[in-house]
């Protein structure tokens, strides 16, 4: 479940995870992407132990896939509360139609739905004379 993925012109190994409702990144990789500036957020953040995460706070950012890219917020976290630098949570995943298949994970964008025109179709009857 992981995935080479790019932000701000850097490559990191980053896990999938469908049970992660956001994404987040460690301080480590903060640290490489040159520290941007970061919001403060109300959020609470906790583990699939129940145990707090503790968090510095987010900045809006691209992942880059291959040829695709997914804007979100991403929440930096404690070198100690992780053991991969990103995750990539289900805030990125709802971008996506991603499969999963021998050859491994593919994040494909949601295709804009074509907006399709409903014509009603006009039958002119008359009498024939």
């Amino acid at each position: 479940m992981r995935k080479a993925v790019k932000i701000s012109g850097y490559d990191f190994d980053a896990l999938i995870d469908t049970g992660s409702t956001i994404t987040l990144i460690r301080e480590s990789v903060y640290q490489i992407l040159g520290r941007p500036t970061l919001n403060p957020t109300q959020i609470k953040l906790t583990s699939f132990g129940k145990s707090e995460i503790k968090h510095f706070g987010s900045f809006k950012s691209t992942i880059d896939n291959e040829e695709n890219k997914f804007t979100t917020d991403i929440y930096v976290i404690y070198n100690s509360q992780a053991t991969i630098d990103v995750i990539i949570g289900i805030d990125v995943l709802k971008q996506t139609e991603f499969k999963i298949s021998v050859n491994g994970i593919e994040l494909i964008p949601k295709r804009q739905r074509e907006k399709k025109d409903h014509f009603i179709k006009l039958i002119n009857v008359s009498n024939k004379d």
